[in-house]
């Protein structure tokens, strides 16, 4: 997502957690399933270009840099 390709990913809670609208989901038993989506993101310039945009800006909430001031606070509210 940070360097800004469509993603694609199993339908599991923690990639939906992480990714967000960001990603297209498939079901993770089902090969089809990833073909359609991929086929969906070829497809539609518009939706790979959504997609991108959205996993950029998602990516950053999961930043070294934003998880380090994170941890710190969540330290420095506990001391």
């Amino acid at each position: 997502m940070r360097l800004g390709c469509p993603v694609v990913v199993s339908d599991l809670p923690v990639l939906r957690e992480r990714c967000g609208e960001a990603a297209l989901y498939c079901d993770p038993l089902d090969a089809a399933s990833l073909v359609a989506r991929v086929r969906d993101v070829l497809g539609d310039p518009v939706l790979a270009r959504r997609l991108s945009q959205r996993g950029q800006a998602r990516s950053q909430i999961f930043s070294w840099e934003n998880q380090a001031r994170i941890i710190v606070r969540a330290l420095v509210s506990a001391s």
